[in-house]
């Protein structure tokens, strides 16, 4: 099911067309202009040509569910370790 639903999602996307799952959120592409950036090592200019991007909004049920998550705060958990066998 789920490589269906990726499937058409990237089928409709090549052709510009927008997917929407109501209270999921909607797939769209949209248009990056030409952009200049340096190289990292060599700080050379480098022109990146305009193109699309897929883009996702999501939708309120999903935005709603993900504000009544519990957050976790303070320190991120470290590494699991394995146990030792004995």
């Amino acid at each position: 099911m789920l490589d269906t639903a990726h499937s058409t999602i990237n089928d409709a996307l090549r052709q510009g067309t927008t997917v929407t799952f109501p209270g999921f959120g909607t797939f769209y592409t949209r248009e990056r202009g030409e952009r200049s950036v340096r190289h990292i090592r060599t700080q050379e200019p480098i022109t990146i040509p305009a193109g699309r991007q897929a883009a996702f909004r999501a939708g309120e049920q999903l935005k709603h569910a993900v504000s009544l998550a519990p957050r976790r705060r303070g320190r991120r958990p470290g590494p699991v370790e394995a146990e030792e066998a004995a």
